[in-house]
């Protein structure tokens, strides 16, 4: 009697009800892809210069001409390789979207 007694208790107290996991809600796990694209990058912004007109001709001083090779040769070139790599993590969420 003790025996059934001891194993009844042993066995109720160790029975707990687990809760059935759900399915995972379709729209929730989209609303997380779109969240997860990111800004696309901002375009430089054209240096200001400083243009002289002598002579009909159109000229730059040295540090305006410094400004617009920098940007030729480095803000431009930066961003496009910034907005290629938005452009294939864009394309890995959507194809995950679809």
């Amino acid at each position: 009697m003790i025996l059934t007694l001891v194993l009844s208790v042993s066995i109720l107290s160790g029975c707990k009800t687990a809760k059935v996991a759900e399915k995972p809600d379709e729209t929730t796990a989209r609303e997380i892809l779109v969240a997860m694209l990111p800004e696309a990058p901002d375009p430089p912004e054209f240096p200001s210069l400083h243009w002289t007109y002598k002579d009909g001709l159109y000229g730059l001083e040295e540090s305006d001409v410094d400004k617009l090779l920098d940007f030729k040769e480095n803000a431009l070139p930066g961003f496009v390789f910034d907005y290629r790599a938005w452009i294939e993590e864009v394309q890995v969420v959507l194809k995950n979207l679809i």
